[in-house]
């Protein structure tokens, strides 16, 4: 499946559609769902994506809105069917529903902004560093370690193996080069992965040194998606210890997006990534 066919991006697609022709038709979310006889609640769940809309509710939105076309409304209705489904889900017993609705816009993305302070983001991650990382998440549970890191081992695929993989930009705290994670052998073997990723001309890698000091990705991790239809608009992913944050409405994507170019005017350039890195390998 491609990524603009993707049943994330089709699900998000579609609540804006809707939304907009609401509001083309000027009705309040309470005057909609009262002339459907619905509760507001099941139309805001809808429009905020709680709930994934049925062929049957959404002719009856479309005809409400005054959206007739008979190629438009298959088109519409098509939109619902993918948004139905989810490769992802495949593995909804080891992910939650937050980062399995993340990885499906992540396929879709163009570009991929990523800031990371303490570890290294799960798509540099080598199959052992993973493995090292995942032990400690999922508590020695070796089955449950597994799936997580097949699931992994998939997103790497699914984005690095496939024809046009979209601009990825990784900015690196110095402190996620200089941990050890595993046996040194496992970060070595690591650091020498980020240097072969390096050359690859969609990935593109910085570090932010320590002599720099406080910078504004002390916060903690986060990732800025982008889309090529400019009307599927921002994701921002905020990542925790403990929990995982999607974050789609207006204004967070410019505050992110500054952050991000705020802490790529402070790292060092591109061009000496491949240097630092090997330096800290030879440690």
């Amino acid at each position: 499946m491609s990524g603009n066919q993707d049943p994330a991006v089709q699900r998000r697609r579609l609540r804006i559609i809707l939304r907009n022709a609401r509001v083309a038709a000027n009705k309040t979310q309470k005057q909609a769902a009262a002339e459907l006889y619905w509760s507001t609640s099941k139309l805001m769940r809808i429009e905020n994506g709680a709930v994934r809309v049925t062929v049957t509710d959404l002719r009856a939105l479309l005809s409400l809105y005054g959206i007739t076309d008979e190629g438009r409304v298959d088109e519409l209705v098509g939109m619902a069917r993918i948004a139905r489904y989810h490769h992802w889900t495949t593995y909804r017993d080891v992910l939650s529903p937050e980062f399995i609705a993340y990885l499906g816009y992540e396929n879709a993305a163009a570009t991929i902004r990523s800031f990371q302070s303490l570890l290294l983001p799960g798509l540099l991650q080598t199959a052992d560093y993973a493995r090292a990382v995942l032990r400690i998440v999922a508590g020695g549970n070796e089955p449950r370690i597994q799936r997580l890191l097949d699931a992994r081992l998939t997103r790497q695929r699914l984005l690095f193996q496939r024809e046009n993989p979209p601009q990825m930009f990784f900015m690196l705290d110095e402190a996620v080069l200089r941990r050890k994670v595993g046996s040194c052998q496992v970060t070595a073997a690591q650091l020498e992965h980020l240097v072969h990723l390096a050359a690859r001309p969609h990935v593109h890698l910085r570090v932010l040194g320590f002599e720099k000091g406080v910078h504004p990705g002390m916060n903690g991790p986060f990732a800025v998606l982008e889309f090529a239809d400019l009307d599927d608009g921002e994701v921002i992913f905020l990542e925790g210890w403990s929990q995982m944050v999607v974050r789609e409405g207006p204004g967070s994507d410019f505050r992110y997006r500054t952050r991000f170019a705020q802490l790529e005017a402070m790292a060092a350039p591109e061009s000496e990534f491949v240097d630092i890195v090997r330096a800290i390998r030879a440690e």
